[in-house]
């Protein structure tokens, strides 16, 4: 994975952060970012944010999205995880946040930047490494799960 680069300010409208920066903004690039952050908190693969954006316009193309997608990432703009097996992008809000999911139902619970951050300034200041953890998603057993798992008290 190529390095990032840091993080953009956030703005509501993508043409104008990408005209601060020097960027072109293409309406290609409009489409893709209005298909991802027109569902909030919602965790899309890159063919469901396809689908969204062909039902907007039909001239542009899979390879396109991808590009798009990936640009914005490296941009810091959205943020690509690993979910149930699936690569999905969603929109970097203004509070960072990371993901818990059940390997057992699959449910996924966000969770707030707080005690990671804690975590990575712990780790830094025993071990002097600096760790990159802009969003995490992290694997166990929501509680529903650990209450049917455990045995039934008598």
């Amino acid at each position: 994975m190529k390095p990032r680069t840091p993080p953009l300010p956030r703005s509501r409208d993508l043409g104008d952060l990408l005209h601060q920066h020097g960027l072109r903004a293409t309406p290609q690039r409009q489409i893709v970012y209005d298909a991802l952050s027109g569902r909030a908190g919602a965790h899309l693969t890159a063919d469901a944010i396809y689908a969204r954006v062909r039902r907007k316009t039909a001239g542009i193309d899979r390879a396109t999205v991808y590009r798009t997608l990936y640009f914005l990432r490296d941009l810091g703009l959205i943020s690509q995880s690993e979910i149930d097996d699936q690569r999905v992008f969603e929109v970097i809000g203004e509070r960072p946040h990371h993901h818990l999911v059940c390997q057992n139902c699959g449910t996924t619970v966000v969770l707030d930047d707080a005690p990671v951050a804690a975590f990575v300034r712990a780790v830094r200041r025993q071990a002097d490494f600096a760790l990159s953890t802009p969003h995490l998603v992290l694997t166990g057993l929501c509680a529903a799960c650990q209450r049917a798992a455990s045995p039934a008290k008598k």
